[in-house]
């Protein structure tokens, strides 16, 4: 996957691996704030939820397509499609949206699609019994 941002006028390339999302680490001083709530939420005002997102690639793709975002924002569809086996291409102007997504991306765990699609169920069933 690729995550584009601006830095100093030119435009940076992160090509997606653990080791290589180091080298914009450093492009903003704006960091996430922490977890809260499910664990995903950042500081973007209109983020979208991973469960979701969820739905949309699974319905949409299969493991080993490309999921683009040209608007990525905090980077849900890029997180989203890593924790599902696809590849990711995000974009996004801002810089903090960039480096919040980079954040998230260090941060997936590897886990079968499997978990994930029991992890939204329990999710969904925990929202309908506090309706």
């Amino acid at each position: 996957g690729v995550i584009t941002a601006p830095v100093v006028s030119a435009v940076t390339r992160l090509r997606h691996g653990r080791s290589a999302s180091v080298a914009l680490r450093n492009a903003t001083s704006s960091e996430v704030t922490g977890p809260v709530g499910m664990g995903e939420k950042t500081p973007h005002p209109t983020q979208k939820p991973e469960e979701l997102l969820r739905k949309i690639v699974l319905a949409s793709s299969n493991p080993g397509d490309l999921v683009a975002d040209p608007f990525s924002g905090s980077g849900t569809s890029c997180v989203v499609a890593e924790q599902l086996g696809r590849r990711w291409m995000g974009c996004d102007s801002n810089a903090n949206y960039n480096q919040w997504a980079i954040q998230r991306l260090n941060a997936v765990p590897q886990k079968p699609v499997s978990v994930w699609m029991e992890l939204d169920r329990k999710t969904a069933a925990r929202r309908e019994s506090i309706r």
